[in-house]
């Protein structure tokens, strides 16, 4: 059994071993990574998503539909999307390795697997034998909300019921969540204007945010309930009903304010 690291010792053991990323040991854990790497991120970067899968589980039931029917989508997809998620991949062997120079048994995963009868996927990396891990990049908002709110399965369900339909999928028993900010700088610039971190000295914001998700059998049956309910829509000849307001925010944080279908949810729903 895999033994839970203790997560605010792990923090400081990422930050000691990024000071030390120009050492022959770290070039050399790093480099038994990339050697790895071709076979990885082929499978990641070409790996089939199904419709749903564990990172759209929580997904609109009508934006889904529309996906899996072959609606066209409102424009292409951002070019900063795109490129966000490619360079998320490409930066994995890089955090695998100061994982694995912290001291945690850090395997690639190569395959991607079923989760249910409906859904597949593949986790980020194996810690051990027991446990699976998950790297994320968000932008600054949204890490923002990660490290003063109130962990993963609050603040972004989305993420939450990914990790556990992975632990399903791989049979494991916990994943050690790990997020980083797309622009620190930025987001460190912003929040040091706030009155509550000007009244630290020398605040900085935290380069990491941890967070160990531990297997819950009853949101892995909800998650797996919820894909069948999904698969079933898609034989629907009528769109199932959509599960948010179809209206966007001011802050950008509601769900409609990203998706590329809220022109024909609007056409169905009468709705502007």
């Amino acid at each position: 059994m895999t033994t839970r690291p203790d997560l605010v010792e792990l923090e400081k053991n990422i930050y000691d071993v990024m000071g030390r990323v120009d050492t022959p040991e770290f070039q050399q854990v790093l480099t038994e990574l990339v050697a790895e790497s071709p076979a990885y991120l082929k499978a990641h970067l070409s790996n089939p998503h199904t419709i749903p899968s564990p990172s759209s589980i929580t997904d609109c039931r009508l934006s889904s539909w529309f996906k899996a029917t072959g609606q066209e989508p409102e424009g292409s997809i951002p070019a900063y999307w795109t490129k966000r998620a490619v360079v998320g991949v490409l930066m994995e062997p890089f955090w695998m390795a100061v994982l694995q120079m912290c001291g945690l048994d850090i395997h690639h995963v190569t395959a991607g697997v079923p989760v249910g009868e409906h859904m597949g996927g593949k986790a980020d990396y194996f810690i051990g034998d027991t446990a699976l891990g998950e790297l994320k990049d968000k932008n600054g908002w949204m890490y923002k909300r990660l490290i003063e709110g109130m962990g993963v399965a609050y603040e972004i369900p989305k993420d939450f019921m990914q990790a556990q339909m992975y632990l399903q999928g791989y049979n494991k028993e916990w994943s050690l969540y790990m997020c980083t900010p797309d622009s620190p700088g930025m987001l460190q610039s912003a929040m040091r204007g706030y009155k509550r971190y000007k009244e630290i000295p020398d605040w900085s914001l935290p380069l990491v945010y941890l967070e160990i998700i531990e297997r819950s059998e009853k949101d892995i049956l909800i998650g797996l309930a919820r894909a069948k309910m999904m698969k079933g829509d898609q034989a629907l000849s009528t769109p199932p009903p959509r599960e948010y307001d179809g209206q966007v925010s001011k802050t950008g944080m509601h769900p409609c304010n990203i998706c590329r279908y809220r022109g024909e949810c609007n056409i169905v729903n009468n709705t502007s």
